[in-house]
């Protein structure tokens, strides 16, 4: 059964509404720029959706490492809304997670 397009619209972008809402929190981005250091930037990481990120610092040290654990997180908020679409949109979806990977490789290289 197909679903009506103004309803799964308006879920997906409630649910992407809020997620981006968790991901720009002012307070902080400005104590980000406020840190003193790198590992007092990855210290204000802990406390927040970013977590993983401080994590992987831990355990690696290695910035690219940390931007790695960033784009997986970009490429799963792109599966999630995958799961609410149907048909050509779940296509788009999928042809822009390709894109993403593709510029990850040719950075990689």
């Amino acid at each position: 059964m197909m679903r009506d397009p103004v309803d799964t619209y308006g879920f997906i972008n409630a649910k992407l509404r809020a997620r981006i809402g968790k991901m720009r929190d002012d307070r902080l981005v400005e104590n980000l720029l406020k840190a003193p250091s790198l590992v007092d930037a990855v210290s204000v990481l802990r406390d927040s959706p970013y977590q993983q990120v401080a994590v992987v610092y831990d355990h690696t040290g290695d910035l690219q490492q940390m931007e790695l654990v960033l784009l997986y997180t970009e490429i799963e908020m792109h599966r999630l809304v995958t799961k609410y679409l149907e048909g050509r949109s779940v296509a788009l979806v999928n042809h822009l997670l390709a894109k993403i990977e593709l510029d990850n490789l040719k950075n990689t290289i």
